[in-house]
């Protein structure tokens, strides 16, 4: 959601009919569409607040490309990892962190430019990565979550290692993005396991809970309350301050 606008990231086969499209958020009327080269992929496009305008960012197996939100014009591309995006990136108003994890595990740092400038890899990191899951940037860390529950810390700023090969209580195959809240981190298991991380520079496991079910879907953070979602039921879980 932008402004009044709702937009699409439509890739599609091998980029013929790959599309970025908004829509008027109260009637559906399409506003603007913008053709994409890209083939199919599985990733969110996110807003960036930097330099004093709104960035719409999209990752795919060949480029990195921001639009104007507003018009759907492309304001400056970067080289993909020629991997699946089904990760979605992360952002602050300086950088861009994009990440996929077959058929090679990577992420990549790229530092947003300013207007009439081109933008630049600062750095990048070749393990850790998810298949599925997202990385997370929270509280002044970048963190990644492998598809096995690994979990691994990085600066944002420079890619140093802060740690790597966090491991959970239990093995569990881990398909969801983790969330953050009150210097915490949710990590949810393909199991119905969820894992409550401590943030920051030392890994540790506060606490481990089970719902049972399979869970794919990402947990969701609103108004004080926890929401997850297993394969036959959706929880609430409040009084998160």
């Amino acid at each position: 959601l932008y402004e009044d606008l709702l937009i699409l990231q439509i890739d599609q086969d091998q980029g013929e009919r790959s599309a970025l499209v908004a829509l008027d958020k109260g009637t559906g009327r399409e506003v603007w569409r913008t053709a994409r080269d890209t083939r199919l992929n599985y990733s969110s496009p996110i807003l960036v607040e930097t330099h004093d305008r709104t960035d719409l960012v999209t990752t795919s197996y060949h480029n990195v490309i921001t639009y104007d939100p507003a018009t759907g014009k492309e304001r400056w591309r970067s080289e993909g990892f020629l991997g699946n995006a089904v990760p979605t990136p992360v952002a602050n108003e300086t950088k861009v962190f994009v990440a996929s994890g077959y058929p090679d595990k990577l992420v990549r740092a790229i530092e947003i430019p300013k207007e009439g400038e081109s933008p630049t890899v600062s750095w990048e990191y070749r393990k850790g990565t998810a298949y599925v899951s997202s990385p997370l940037l929270y509280d002044g860390y970048l963190y990644l979550v492998s598809d096995k529950g690994l979990l691994t810390c990085l600066e944002p700023e420079t890619g140093k290692v802060v740690y790597e090969g966090g491991r959970l209580p239990v093995p569990t195959s881990v398909k969801a993005s983790p969330v953050a809240w009150d210097g915490k981190i949710l990590i949810s298991g393909q199991d119905g396991d969820f894992f409550v991380i401590q943030a920051g520079p030392t890994h540790r496991v506060l606490s481990t809970n089970s719902l049972g079910g399979i869970v794919y879907a990402s947990p969701g953070l609103a108004e004080g309350k926890l929401f997850l979602r297993a394969e036959d039921c959706l929880y609430a879980i409040g009084h998160l301050n």
